[in-house]
């Protein structure tokens, strides 16, 4: 049976600033033009009316930062009543009130959640959010999660803030009861096109600690997920590539992506596919079809010396 998601961006507040983040630079412009930087709940539940009408399996929130909607109970309220299943990004705050995490889970007690968590060191992971605290309320917010049975998997975009620390982190997962987590690495927009050099680690710098993470939990029970690293330097690695799963996955069906406020609906594989490259020296490599490339950005910020051919065996 083939699977219809969609993802619906609420829009682009949020009660973190992390230096990576993608959309703070739209978030800036948009209030420094005295426009709105969410979108209303009239336009969200229009939106959730199209994606029932046209057979969504799941709709998928993501932000900004959700939970921070004073309307998001209601939001989520009218996707159950659609009968869709519906999954959510978020970095977890809220949910260390233990009221907001129990009303969530009674509205939705088979919700997915992604939270990111950007180092195991408390106050490592506040340098990231430039929030102090926002570890300690992510962390309560996971426990309270966990308690009530919810299904989280946990994500963090690899920096040079975290990257000597993936192997704690896929533990620290593991401490948690927490099966799946996800390494994304930084797409140079926003606060992370602004701080690149201060920030982004070259992909031969991190990628013997990201097999490691990997290796790490295959020890603990943790599956550990890439994105945005291409197969050149996951040799022996590969099947831990989203790309692959989510190319699996539109071969079974299709992933709306209502992303951008300013964009409004796209194809997610076209979209996607749209903001990478492959640089020439790609060409010849085993993986020239399969791998998506880098993101776009990266040739432009990093060079495309470091993208080596793999031969074929």
């Amino acid at each position: 049976m083939k699977m219809f998601a969609v993802d619906i961006h609420l829009g682009y507040r949020c009660n973190n600033n992390c230096v990576h983040c993608i959309v703070a630079g739209v978030r800036e412009k948009l209030i420094k033009e005295g426009k709105p930087a969410d979108r209303t709940t009239d336009e969200i539940k229009d939106i959730i009316e199209k994606a029932a009408r046209d057979g969504a399996d799941k709709i998928s929130f993501t932000g900004g930062e959700t939970t921070i909607r004073p309307d998001f109970p209601e939001l989520l309220s009218y996707v159950k009543e659609k009968g869709i299943k519906v999954g959510l990004q978020t970095n977890g705050r809220a949910f260390s009130m233990k009221e907001f995490a129990d009303k969530v889970m009674d509205i939705a007690p088979d919700i997915n959640i992604e939270i990111a968590v950007h180092h195991a060191d408390p106050k490592m992971h506040d340098n990231v959010t430039r929030v102090s605290g926002s570890a300690r309320q992510t962390l309560e917010g996971i426990k309270n999660l966990r308690d009530r049975g919810a299904k989280i998997n946990l994500k963090t975009v690899v920096t040079r803030f975290n990257y000597k620390n993936l192997k704690y982190l896929v533990q620290m997962a593991s401490g948690l009861g927490i099966e799946q987590f996800d390494i994304v690495y930084p797409h140079g927009l926003g606060n992370a096109r602004k701080y690149w050099k201060d920030i982004v680690v070259p992909y031969t710098g991190i990628i013997r600690d990201v097999t490691d993470a990997i290796d790490e939990g295959e020890k603990t029970g943790v599956h550990v997920m890439l994105e945005g690293i291409p197969f050149c330097f996951l040799e022996g690695y590969e099947n831990h590539a989203r790309e692959n799963r989510m190319k699996v996955l539109e071969s079974e069906g299709s992933r709306k992506d209502l992303c951008f406020l300013v964009s409004g609906q796209s194809d997610w594989k076209d979209a996607r596919q749209n903001m990478k490259t492959k640089p020439e020296t790609c060409r010849t490599c085993r993986y020239f079809d399969a791998c998506e490339g880098p993101w776009e950005e990266y040739p432009e910020l990093n060079g495309a010396d470091e993208f080596v051919p793999v031969k074929e065996k």
